[in-house]
């Protein structure tokens, strides 16, 4: 299964994509480039940004991991709460 494009998506193109995340039929409204997939650009709703953004800062062993994911949090409307947000 090919998932995404070559090429980033506009404004417009993103909105009416769904969620590359497999299951999720949520809209769109990011993308990410992933390089396992040979640099596609992958459309995520929300939520899965929200994840993928906590997962990377988590990752990296962040020192304010906790409170830039409260902030987005915010910022993107996801409300979840995750136990490294505190």
């Amino acid at each position: 299964m090919r998932i995404g494009r070559a090429q980033p998506y506009t404004e417009l193109e993103i909105r009416r994509q769904t969620c590359g995340v497999e299951g999720c039929t949520n809209k769109a409204k990011h993308q990410w480039q992933c390089c396992a997939t040979g640099n596609r650009w992958i459309p995520v709703c929300a939520h899965h940004d929200v994840e993928l953004n906590d997962l990377v800062l988590n990752w990296m062993g962040h020192p304010d991991r906790g409170a830039l994911m409260r902030k987005y949090r915010k910022r993107e409307g996801v409300h979840e709460e995750r136990e490294g947000d505190r």
